[in-house]
């Protein structure tokens, strides 16, 4: 049976990929430092998983190895929020590149075989409109146009650098926007579920063009699982559902289901126009592909906020004035 070491399992992301780790079989023992976006009760009562309480930053290998040894280590944890990194960069890098660089100093000590680092997207950079979407933007610089993607382009370069320094077995995964049940109402596509179901207007930043390319939770985890299990070492994989659509097509397709009314508000600071990969690498080294429609998995994240609302409650206090 495996064992899987992972950060920030109680994330939206990481949440989803320990429970994915659990029903292929697989223990998990997870680094969680229970911030404002975790779920708390994420993972109550499940048998496989063990969860310690510790900041990224300060991990240390000597308690991490007591629930060893480690088949993979996946590391999520993240400030993954782009307006919370331009009012506050500094916690952004202190998590993204110095808990990174702790992390990989852990995977190093204990001699973990296969360590993944989930990126972003948005290290390739704004593409603007009307250019092709990229294939093989992995050997490509980075571009990053936030405090956020530019502090995950700094935990990758790092990534690269222990391949190359010290050979420690990284892979680098680089999802595109995701959605899907029990994200934090901070985010886009929540946070316009959310606050309709609250009967609060959907707020639409600017004029609503911006192109996003929306995967769901459980395609982005298929994929990470992919890299952990096929992927080259100092490879990156992007990984996308090859579905553009704009931001404002997304909030009118909520607010039509919801019978909700959108709001538009003042443009965030250098917001990028466009991020859209083709996953052709992943593709063909990894065999995924994303494989849930849009259609569907936009109706089932709708209908889960619509019956779970104590949760998203609960979780809408967390973020606070971001919601």
């Amino acid at each position: 049976m495996a064992r899987i070491l992972t950060t920030g399992g109680r994330g939206f992301l990481g949440s989803r990929f320990v429970r994915y780790a659990i029903e292929q079989s697989a223990e998990v023992v997870d680094i969680d430092s229970l911030t404002y976006a975790a779920d708390p009760n994420a993972h109550a009562g499940v048998k496989g998983y063990t969860h310690l309480e510790i900041d990224v930053v300060s991990a240390h290998p000597d308690r991490i190895a007591r629930y060893g040894p480690y088949d993979a280590m996946v590391h999520f944890a993240a400030e993954s929020h782009v307006d919370r990194s331009l009012g506050g960069p500094e916690a952004t890098a202190r998590t993204n590149v110095l808990g990174t660089c702790r992390m990989l100093e852990v995977a190093r000590a204990l001699a973990i075989p296969k360590v993944v680092y989930v990126s972003t997207d948005e290290v390739t950079g704004d593409l603007g409109f009307g250019t092709p979407p990229i294939e093989g933007i992995e050997t490509d610089p980075m571009r990053p146009g936030s405090p956020y993607a530019a502090s995950k382009a700094g935990a990758e370069l790092l990534a690269h650098s222990y391949v190359r320094s010290f050979g420690t077995p990284v892979v680098i995964a680089r999802p595109s926007n995701c959605y899907g049940p029990r994200q934090t109402p901070e985010k886009f596509i929540p946070r316009a579920i959310t606050r309709i179901l609250s009967g609060r207007t959907a707020p639409l930043f600017g004029d609503g063009q911006q192109i996003r390319d929306w995967m769901h939770v459980l395609d982005a985890t298929r994929g990470i699982w992919a890299a952990m299990e096929r992927g080259t070492h100092g490879r990156v994989y992007s990984l996308s559902a090859e579905d553009p659509r704009t931001n404002r097509s997304v909030i009118e397709q909520i607010a039509t289901a919801l019978n909700g009314k959108i709001e538009r508000v003042a443009d965030r600071p250098g917001h990028d126009q466009r991020y859209e990969v083709v996953p052709k690498r992943a593709r063909e080294e990894l065999s995924w592909r994303a494989i849930v429609p849009w259609a569907d998995g936009l109706k089932e994240t709708i209908d889960w906020y619509v019956e779970n609302e104590p949760w998203w409650r609960a979780a809408a206090k967390r973020v606070e004035a971001m919601w």
